[in-house]
């Protein structure tokens, strides 16, 4: 992948993640984010400058573009595409937003990184077909370390807060 693929060098972008509905997985969801980041900005010069987990909850998304848009940033990191099935993104869309997705198979041992373009609407079919044409690339020995160990770490937290009735 080359580092000029997303735009000049040390460009900042938004990170969203979208939060399960029924159970709690902000933490699971935050240290993998951790890992993302860095592997982007070591492969593509890209900060990530703001962070927003969210629900379901447009003011939210509303305050996160705010805070971007004041930032001077148009791009948002996800790594995870079901969150284009999500009607959240069509307020991002619309507000002039451009997605790149990061994503890591499930065996932890190889990664990819797109870009959306949004023209003022991104359909399925368009995200499928970006995804299909990404190439996967290996994941160094740390990133894989650093999600199997924030894996342990999330589900320790995860029973610890169940315990305290959090």
């Amino acid at each position: 992948m080359q580092k000029n693929q997303f735009g000049k060098n040390g460009k900042k972008v938004g990170y969203l993640v979208h939060l399960d509905p029924i159970q709690d997985n902000s933490i699971e969801l935050y240290l993998e984010s951790q890992v993302v980041s860095a592997i982007l900005e070591e492969t593509t010069d890209l900060k990530v400058a703001e962070y927003l987990s969210y629900k379901n909850n447009p003011s939210a998304a509303m305050d996160f573009m705010e805070g971007l848009k004041k930032r001077q940033i148009d791009t948002i990191i996800v790594h995870d595409i079901e969150i284009f099935n999500r009607s959240i993104v069509d307020l991002f869309i619309q507000n002039g937003f451009h997605f790149i997705v990061v994503e890591i198979d499930e065996f932890n041992s190889k990664y990819r990184v797109f870009q959306i373009e949004s023209n003022g609407k991104i359909d399925t079919s368009m995200v499928y077909l970006k995804r299909t044409n990404a190439q996967w690339h290996r994941l160094k020995t740390k990133y894989k370390k650093a999600i199997s160990r924030n894996r342990i770490v999330a589900k320790n937290l995860n029973n610890i807060c169940k315990q305290l009735g959090m």
